[in-house]
């Protein structure tokens, strides 16, 4: 249920950020604090709690790390898409470090492609503001389906 009630986040955070280029503060928080919610429930009958700690420990590295791009080069991307790779890397974390890293490489993968074929195209040019949200969240649905298969493949190369 914690994922489901994530992927209608998602899905909506997509859809605005997709039409709008912005990833409103208050949604973001409602899905965040919804998923947050549903993770500490879930891990509260098994006394799993380490799954929470490393749903912190993903949330920390993605935020931190896309707080690190975003402030080196402000105009790559907006502080909603900083947000949203933290709660992003919570919910990979939660499934383990591996799945964070390939939710991540993903998402950045998944927005080269259509860059890419609109630079090419000479639809954009290299300053043509794209939005990042939806591939964060589709770079996480890839990972919480297949992430353990991808790591295992990666780190077997």
């Amino acid at each position: 249920p914690a994922y489901s009630l994530l992927a209608a986040g998602l899905v909506a955070l997509s859809a605005i950020d997709f039409e709008h280029k912005r990833l409103p503060r208050p949604v973001l928080y409602v899905t965040a604090a919804v998923f947050a919610v549903a993770l500490v429930l879930a891990s509260w009958p098994s006394h799993r709690f380490h799954f929470l700690v490393l749903a912190v420990i993903g949330a920390a590295a993605c935020f931190g790390a896309f707080l690190v791009i975003w402030f080196v080069v402000p105009k790559a991307m907006g502080f909603g898409d900083v947000r949203l790779a933290g709660l992003c890397g919570g919910a990979l974390g939660w499934l383990g470090l591996a799945s964070v890293a390939v939710g991540m490489f993903a998402a950045f993968v998944l927005a080269l492609v259509p860059a890419l074929v609109l630079l090419a195209s000479g639809k954009a040019n290299r300053k043509t503001a794209i939005a990042f949200g939806p591939y964060l969240a589709l770079g996480t649905v890839v990972a919480v389906c297949f992430g353990p298969e991808i790591a295992h493949v990666w780190l077997s190369l």
